[in-house]
């Protein structure tokens, strides 16, 4: 089974982009917000812009996860599962 970091090198990849999963994640989410800084202050900008509560950057993205389709499990389940998904 693959885990969550093979998974979003895999998909992040796919999308195109190049380097490090950290740092493809992060180019990824410069796109999606349209603004530039850390990982985690990017996901809360995104959040911002989706108008998920406030809150702590992991029960955000627990809420996020759930909006796209992914309810079952644990964050760690919904990120799994997320990342894993095909494109």
């Amino acid at each position: 089974m693959n885990t969550v970091n093979d998974c979003k090198h895999s998909k992040l990849h796919g999308m195109r982009y190049e380097g490090q999963t950290d740092d493809m994640e992060n180019q990824w989410l410069q796109e999606e917000t349209g603004e530039t800084g850390q990982t985690e202050d990017l996901y809360m900008l995104m959040f911002d812009q989706l108008l998920i509560p406030e809150g702590q950057v992991n029960d955000r993205m627990f809420i996020w996860l759930g909006t796209l389709g992914f309810t079952e499990g644990t964050l760690s389940d919904r990120l799994h599962s997320y990342w894993c998904a095909v494109l």
